[in-house]
């Protein structure tokens, strides 16, 4: 799949991405998108997004789904989908 066959599958037309961060505000090497009406996160690491960028056609992308129940009772579960490369499909370096 590339990330236009994605976006379709999942539903969000426009990924709005962010750089997620930890707890003292230090920049990791993941980015997001928040949907907060739908209650869904898009992740997807550093490496699988600067390969997107470089070739939006790139047709090699997969994505898993998971249901995240947080641990704060005050915080509503969210859905996690996971935009990923098989290792095995990005080649050697």
């Amino acid at each position: 799949m590339n990330i236009s066959q994605i976006k379709l599958a999942i539903g969000i037309p426009v990924l709005n991405i962010s750089r997620q961060v930890d707890e003292q505000n230090l920049p990791q090497p993941w980015v997001s998108h928040w949907d907060d009406t739908n209650r869904v996160r898009v992740t997807m690491h550093d490496d699988v997004y600067n390969i997107i960028v470089a070739d939006k056609s790139f047709d090699k992308l997969a994505y898993k789904t998971s249901t995240v129940t947080p641990t704060d009772a005050s915080k509503l579960p969210y859905t996690r989908i996971v935009i990923i490369t098989p290792k095995e499909l990005l080649g050697t370096l």
